[in-house]
């Protein structure tokens, strides 16, 4: 008879593997692509194109000096797509190629790779763009069928201003993506419709997307108004970052009361940065500041295992009757 060897609980059985998670990830991403090239024409494509490959051409470098092949696993060109998704379509290419050896090199591979990172990469590297260059991000511009520029419309959302005339937008702009933003982010119906088949397909949890939009429909109407609602929910990238983003496996909470939490923090920093800060936009600021917060939620989330503390109590009884006991023999 053969030997078996029997590991500890749990024993759980998966289908997926990284590759299969990440090429399903970018079968999702593909019609935001295909739309944005549809919208911003080669201005979107050569952005993204040049993501890609710089993300791709890092963890490459990184693997023939570490000879390891994580590249195969298709993480880094999802990374890719997604920062540049992130890009308002006028940004020079040295911007995202920047950003995205930001990404895969000091917020991925200096941590160990995938699954060890504590910040997801798309959103930090849109920060450290912001940051590093902060006038380029400043042009989200769309030019509609009279080829007339219009800006972004979220300082007037966050003015409390939004009208529908405003800046060349109305609702169904808004809804249909037919506005100045970020390549990605500007179809709101399209990412919403995305979403809901990745949570009902299991693929994501729906649990954070809901709290992140539901704060920020509760923080829009305490800081905006009713009216303010709608306009923040479909504008700029918050359903994007709270579909695509903030569901990263690695950087969001294991449990439900954590992932409430987490959206909440997301949904709340997000509005509040939009109305109050100096950045018209915060769902990449949100979102990394919630990632740091990712263990902590974690430890006062997830219950105990069962009878750990017993054990532990039960041992340390057993100790000090131990050492009472030879207390008494020696005497």
């Amino acid at each position: 008879m053969n030997a078996l060897a029997l590991s500890t609980a749990p024993h759980l059985k998966a289908k997926n593997n990284t590759t299969k998670i990440m090429a399903i990830m970018l079968v999702a991403l593909l019609p935001v692509v295909i739309y944005s090239i549809y919208l911003f024409e080669f201005n979107a494509f050569f952005i993204i194109l040049a993501s890609v490959i710089t993300c791709v051409l890092t963890e490459t470098t990184y693997n023939i000096f570490t000879k390891k092949f994580s590249v195969l696993d298709l993480s880094s060109v999802v990374t890719g797509v997604i920062f540049a998704l992130t890009l308002p379509p006028t940004v020079p290419l040295y911007a995202p190629i920047v950003g995205a050896v930001f990404a895969v090199f000091f917020c991925k591979l200096m941590f160990g790779g995938i699954g060890k990172n504590i910040v997801n990469p798309a959103a930090a590297a849109r920060v450290f763009v912001l940051i590093a260059f902060p006038t380029v991000l400043a042009g989200n511009v769309w030019k509609d069928m009279f080829n007339v520029s219009t800006a972004t419309v979220l300082p007037s959302i966050n003015a409390g201003n939004f009208a529908s005339n405003v800046e060349g937008a109305s609702m169904l702009n808004l809804l249909f993506g037919t506005h100045a933003g970020s390549i990605g982010e500007t179809c709101a119906l399209m990412i919403l419709i995305i979403g809901i088949v990745l949570c009902a397909i299991k693929f994501i949890d729906w649990v954070i997307p809901v709290s992140i939009l539901s704060a920020s429909a509760l923080f829009a109407l305490i800081c905006g108004g009713v009216n303010s609602i709608l306009p923040h929910l479909l504008s700029g990238g918050l359903i994007f970052g709270a579909i695509f983003m903030a569901t990263d496996y690695t950087t969001s909470p294991r449990s439900n009361v954590g992932k409430v939490l987490y959206g909440i923090i997301i949904g709340a920093l997000t509005i509040l940065v939009r109305i109050y800060g100096s950045y018209p936009e915060g769902v990449s600021l949100a979102i990394i500041f919630a990632n740091l917060l990712v263990p902590a939620l974690n430890k006062i989330s997830i219950k105990t295992t069962m009878g750990y503390y017993q054990k532990r109590k039960i041992e340390r009884m057993q100790k000090k009757e131990l050492a009472l006991s030879s207390q008494k023999g020696g005497n």
